[in-house]
């Protein structure tokens, strides 16, 4: 009896060894891909860093850089601190209600 059991075990173990899994394989292929495509990206992205690093206009515009960044990063900053809030949920309903109601 153990033995006949045994051997059923072995019949249906030998039977899942023949089913294979395809997606495995379209994996390996879907990953393969997406990694090409990101070094391709990030060597054109080094690239053009590269070049507007080394370029003459990146360096004579350097010093006013600071500026354009700092306006850029500072109305950024305004944007996500203050308004961000204010517009928030349904404050931007209340504010068109408002106006609306305030023209006719």
């Amino acid at each position: 009896m153990i033995k006949s059991d045994l051997f059923q075990i072995k019949s249906i173990s030998s039977n899942h060894n023949d089913i294979q899994d395809p997606l495995p394989d379209k994996l390996k292929i879907i990953v393969k891909q997406r990694f090409q495509s990101d070094i391709l990206l990030c060597l054109l992205i080094f690239i053009l860093v590269f070049a507007a690093h080394a370029s003459t206009t990146f360096t004579s515009l350097q010093v006013h850089s600071f500026f354009i960044f700092f306006f850029f990063f500072d109305s950024l900053h305004l944007a996500n601190s203050e308004l961000y809030h204010l517009f928030h949920g349904y404050c931007i309903w209340n504010i068109i209600s408002l106006y609306s109601s305030a023209t006719s």
